[in-house]
């Protein structure tokens, strides 16, 4: 794990990253203005196919008696520095929304970097005005260098079904 977040601190890897990123921007901007996609441009976003087929995401869902899990796993791993911004931007979230600051948080903590939390700010969010506790119902966690991420909703209704026969 310490590793794979010292790669990401190394210079070489964000100039290339950054590289990458506005090398995006592009191509939606051209997607966004009907631009014809030239493949020799951006050949540097497309994986070939040797990649793709090592890259796995997963989703499970699981139907249970009083509840229904979707598990999202991929194959990289929750780093420290991943973990500890995400944990310790869904306490912020919560000190926010407890003072009923909802919106100020998402002006005054503005980051537009990976693990930023604001996505899982609006999950939590989603989960509070339905009553549910975010931490019981939407679980971020590392498991053999797979990144989990597993969302728990209960279901409130019973349901039934009963068939008549007539003759």
């Amino acid at each position: 794990m310490s590793e794979y977040s010292n790669i990401i601190k190394d210079k070489k890897y964000t100039s290339q990253l950054k590289e990458f990123i506005k090398l995006e921007n592009k191509l939606i901007k051209d997607i966004n203005n009907n631009i014809e996609i030239d493949k020799d441009k951006y050949s540097k976003l497309l994986c070939d196919y040797e990649i793709k087929n090592k890259l796995e995401i997963k989703l499970i869902i699981q139907l249970n008696k009083n509840n229904i899990e979707f598990d999202i796993i991929n194959d990289a791993p929750l780093t420290m520095i991943g973990r500890t911004r995400i944990d310790s931007k869904r306490l912020i979230f919560k000190e926010y929304y407890n003072k009923n600051l909802i919106e100020k948080f998402f002006t005054e903590q503005l980051d537009n970097t990976e693990s930023a939390g604001f996505g899982l700010a609006l999950c939590d969010l989603r989960l509070l005005n339905q009553n549910l506790e975010p931490y019981e119902h939407l679980k971020i966690y590392d498991e053999n260098y797979k990144t989990h991420s597993k969302l728990i909703l209960p279901i409130k209704k019973l349901f039934s079904l009963t068939s008549y026969n007539k003759y």
